[in-house]
């Protein structure tokens, strides 16, 4: 009975084995995909289990239209187009060394590992996906009568990264990158340009790299107390640069400053006496800090004089520079050193610096923000101008 019975018992024991097998690897399968890649150092190391402190890009993606698009195909049939559009962006994320961190109703966010590769890596897959939804353009007309438009923000810095929840848990990451990420990623769409990337983006790719950035001007954001520079990623398309090309030139020549959290004629607003006071005070303490006798002017947003303070020993050669930088922030709403980058050689504004009455385009100016909105302009000569620079930015934040 029990020669007979063998075969049968292994026949059980082989099946029990793949099936367990089946089951391990799937739910590995489902872990890799809901933990990401990274799946052994994550979980297995434990690498997340404190606060982990890492350098990370982040991109923000959002769909534009999508309110109208939603109501235009119905809740099922947006749903699909989004759960396509996602697919694509996964796709192409994976193969240029992303990871998806969340998607957040129509919008996706990427991160990658802040290293020299990684940041042509990042800005060349926007590129990449743009493409690929070029390409597949009939596809997405043929099937939902439209094609998805997307704008996204590109940003890199220091994050926290950590394991969060005990029912439901996921690596949560933290840190100020995500918010000017987010904020930029707005600031593109409310600008119209496909992607915007940061300073800090623009610093790390590579100089021989494919991606080119223009300059694309500095913006009053919500939550930063100074203006946030970015730089206009273009796309392969020639007609879509052309378009670029014409947006960065309306918005260079009317000196645009865009304030997130209120509409654009209520951002600018005259300055007190007693609010320029307390900037040109807060400069002066940073002056003595760092050991420079600066001559230090305030501007109202309409250009004229405020306030003035020479301090002691002050160069009588500054106070004419102090005030020149103010007025060249004024008359473009941006410091006076973003000013600078339409003024090289290399610039196609080269010689702006000759209209206006002469402009002055190395650091030391600055717009005072308060709550937000810009309410005057503050120059600053007196040391050089990396501390020039330092002293503005101390008086810039009321």
């Amino acid at each position: 009975m029990t020669i007979h019975t063998a075969p049968y018992a292994i026949s059980l024991v082989l099946t029990a084995c793949s099936l367990l097998l089946f089951v391990c690897c799937s739910t590995f399968y489902e872990m890799t995909k809901v933990v990401g890649d990274r799946w052994f150092e994550k979980i297995v190391l434990g690498k997340y289990r404190h606060p982990h402190v890492e350098e990370r890009i982040f991109m923000f993606v959002d769909l534009t239209d999508s309110t109208r698009l939603s109501h235009q195909l119905g809740a099922r049939k947006f749903s699909r187009l989004l759960k396509d559009f996602f697919l694509e962006m996964d796709r192409v994320t994976r193969r240029y060394g992303g990871e998806v961190y969340q998607y957040a109703g129509d919008e996706v966010i990427i991160h990658w590992p802040a290293s020299a590769r990684h940041y042509d890596a990042a800005v060349n897959s926007f590129a990449a996906f743009y493409r690929r939804i070029e390409a597949r353009q009939h596809s997405y007309h043929s099937r939902y009568g439209t094609v998805p438009r997307f704008k996204a923000g590109m940003h890199s810095g220091e994050i926290v990264a950590t394991w969060v929840g005990r029912s439901k848990r996921e690596i949560l990451y933290q840190g100020e990158v995500l918010n000017i990420a987010a904020r930029i990623a707005e600031l593109a769409k409310h600008l119209s340009f496909p992607l915007l990337v940061s300073r800090a983006i623009a610093d790390g790719l590579s100089p021989g790299g494919k991606a080119r950035l223009h300059y694309g001007g500095a913006y009053a954001v919500k939550g930063l107390d100074n203006l946030l520079p970015v730089y206009v990623a273009l796309c392969e398309n020639p007609e879509r640069n052309n378009q670029q090309n014409r947006l960065l030139q309306e918005n260079q020549s009317e000196a645009i400053v865009t304030d997130l959290c209120c509409q654009s004629n209520n951002t600018i607003m005259n300055i007190t006496l007693k609010a320029a006071m307390d900037a040109a005070q807060q400069a002066q303490v940073k002056a003595r800090e760092i050991n420079v006798a600066a001559n230090i002017v305030v501007l109202d947003t309409a250009g004229y004089l405020k306030y003035f303070e020479r301090m002691d020993n002050a160069y009588l050669g500054s106070i004419d520079i102090a005030i020149q930088k103010a007025k060249t922030a004024m008359l473009f709403r941006m410091p006076s050193e973003a000013v600078g980058e339409f003024l090289k050689p290399q610039a196609a504004a080269y010689g702006l610096e000759n209209t206006n009455g002469g402009l002055v385009g190395f650091p030391g100016a600055k717009p005072i923000v308060s709550d937000s909105r810009i309410i005057g302009y503050i120059g600053v000569s007196g040391g050089a101008p990396a501390q020039d620079a330092e002293i503005a930015s101390a008086g810039s934040a009321l």
